[in-house]
């Protein structure tokens, strides 16, 4: 009997299963990098005001950004400041709002406004002011949280 220069064919290997696995593993994390959504991306870019308030809009049913120039954009279209008011009840006619939203309020106007910090204040006013005309009962302003 010589030692060591023959290996028994019953004996298992350990290593079988496990190249496959890794295989497995190294596909599903690809899938879900590439497939993977966790929030819905904005069209527009801005950089939210700082505040120290961390409360969360609750409830949402339209989507305002206004840019630092004052391009406004409602649900990623351009429109123009005299055109807000128009374009914002047509969308709630379209009954535009996510489903879901479980807003509270019986119309169901409720805005999230995001601002660029550099967007002079007048602007963001006017734009609010519009808003108001529309019938917007309520605004929530999107700001990012200073940790102190």
């Amino acid at each position: 009997m010589i030692i060591g220069s023959q290996s028994n064919p019953d004996r298992p290997r350990g290593d079988h299963g496990l190249v496959p696995l890794i295989n497995v593993v190294f596909l599903l994390l690809a899938f879900f990098m590439i497939a993977g959504q966790i929030q819905r991306s904005d069209v527009i870019r801005v950089a939210p005001p700082v505040s120290i308030s961390e409360t969360v809009p609750a409830e949402q049913r339209l989507e305002l950004v206004v840019v630092a120039d004052g391009t406004i954009y409602l649900e990623g279209e351009a429109v123009l400041l005299g055109e807000l008011a128009s374009a914002f009840r047509r969308r709630m006619q379209m009954g535009s709002a996510p489903p879901g939203s479980g807003s509270s309020d019986p119309d169901g106007r409720v805005v999230l406004v995001k601002a660029d910090a550099d967007l002079e204040v007048m602007r963001l006013e006017a734009v609010l002011e519009e808003l108001v005309r529309a019938g917007a009962s309520r605004a929530a302003l999107a700001t990012t949280l200073n940790h102190r």
